[in-house]
């Protein structure tokens, strides 16, 4: 029969990388574990946060399919989508059109918004709240 957690499993897990060296996704990576220090959690380190290309998840946003934690690799897949959300878009200051040029990623935030994911997802019921707490003031920035 049709296994739909093992299918989604499988377009989650199946294939992933860690971040890659030199770029700003290694950038994002180290700050959002740097936050998350702050927030009192050491044991999220870069080499459990991989990335995928997420394929196969349509409207990743609106769909939570964003980062989610593999319990048996003990590892936070991001999907790429992640890096290059238009952050000013989500806010709703900005509509965004398809012939614009992309613009740069926005390391600080994205960092931040990885670091409440990984929170989210974390074991530790309480990382969430932590975070939240801990780096109030950077999300009214």
């Amino acid at each position: 029969f049709f296994d739909t957690k093992r299918t989604a499993d499988e377009v989650w897990f199946s294939e992933s990388r860690p971040a890659k060296e030199g770029t700003d996704e290694e950038k994002v990576v180290q700050k959002a574990i740097e936050l998350l220090k702050e927030a009192g959690c050491n044991d999220v380190t870069p080499n459990v946060v991989v990335f995928f290309s997420g394929n196969g998840i349509l409207d990743p946003i609106h769909k939570r399919g964003l980062v989610r934690f593999n319990r048996s690799l003990r590892q936070y897949h991001v999907n790429e989508a992640f890096l290059h959300m238009d952050l000013v878009d989500l806010q709703g200051e900005h509509m965004s059109t398809d012939d614009e040029e992309e613009s740069p990623i926005d390391v600080p935030s994205l960092a931040y918004l990885l670091g409440f994911h990984i929170a989210k997802e974390h074991p530790d019921g309480s990382l969430m709240l932590r975070y939240a707490l801990k780096h109030r003031e950077q999300s009214k920035e």
